[in-house]
């Protein structure tokens, strides 16, 4: 790959972005199909963001970036205008810059949904129970797919009950009659309330820093055949998917859904179909697979 004075500049937004494998997708990808592209990683601090934003416009080869913890909400207001599935969960992980328009869209949407079907393909959503961890934009996404796939019960989780609440709030707009729950995030949660969910995602960003302690005690799901699954990639094995392995529970990290939103992010930014990039994802867990 040759970066020279008519190179496109694309990245990823965030802080902390110091763990991020977006990089090497994205790189791969523009080494793979000859494009003129480079991709980096962009640590912007809070107090720095809407100068980023407004520096990002007087870049003239700055063509897009992906968003992820803690500007998917936030970078809402700053956009010309967002796409219909940015719109329906009011987040944003990939942003397209044309001029002074920037664009946003959603690629989480399609990399949690088809996660679930590349890695649990016997799994049907319908019917089943989900303890869903997390609040932010991740969540929205992932929990918008679990109510399309018409889940019999969600139970939302988070440190701060109040956002649960509000994400309740905003789930039930489009889905009113679902079953939608708020609980406080505690250690014991399961053991207290004996609720057995199907499947326990976290969408949080508890784990990104390698906490040692698990988010919940999952000893009494022991025996059953629920499915844990940490939307986080990098460390490759939380605490929270160490506690299931260790009670023999099926687990599942972020790295295939971080793949599969990439692919669609990609597609956005260079008009490479999503059916010809898709044929890159058993090359690229292999790669990601050595940055553990």
């Amino acid at each position: 790959m040759t970066i020279d004075g008519k190179s496109r500049i694309l990245g990823v937004l965030g802080s902390p972005v110091k763990h991020t494998l977006s990089p090497a997708i994205h790189n791969f990808l523009i080494e793979k199909y000859n494009i003129n592209y480079v991709y980096l990683p962009l640590e912007v601090h809070i107090g720095n963001f809407s100068d980023f934003i407004k520096g990002v416009k007087g870049i003239e080869n700055f063509y897009g970036f992906n968003v992820t913890v803690p500007y998917k909400v936030n970078i809402i207001k700053y956009l010309s205008e967002i796409s219909p599935e940015a719109e329906t969960v009011q987040a944003v992980n990939t942003v397209k810059i044309e001029g002074n328009k920037l664009t946003g869209f959603n690629t989480d949407l399609f990399g949690f949904k088809r996660s679930i079907q590349m890695n649990f393909p016997d799994l049907t959503l319908k019917g089943k129970k989900v303890l869903l961890i997390g609040s932010g934009g991740a969540s929205k996404a992932a929990a918008y797919s679990l109510l399309l796939g018409r889940i019999k019960e969600l139970v939302i989780c988070n440190r701060t009950y109040q956002n649960a609440r509000k994400l309740t709030k905003f789930l039930k707009t489009d889905f009113p009659g679902a079953n939608i729950t708020v609980a406080p995030l505690e250690e014991a949660y399961l053991d207290e309330t004996g609720f057995r969910p199907d499947l326990i995602i976290n969408s949080s960003s508890y784990g990104l820093r390698n906490e040692t302690k698990p988010l919940l005690r999952l000893k009494s799901l022991k025996g059953t055949k629920t499915i844990v699954y940490d939307l986080i990639y990098n460390p490759k094995e939380t605490a929270l998917l160490r506690s299931a392995l260790q009670y023999d529970l099926l687990i599942q990290n972020g790295l295939d859904m971080l793949i599969l939103q990439a692919l669609q992010s990609f597609s956005i930014w260079t008009s490479i179909s999503i059916d010809e990039l898709l044929g890159n994802v058993p090359i690229l867990r292999k790669i990601l697979n050595k940055q553990f």
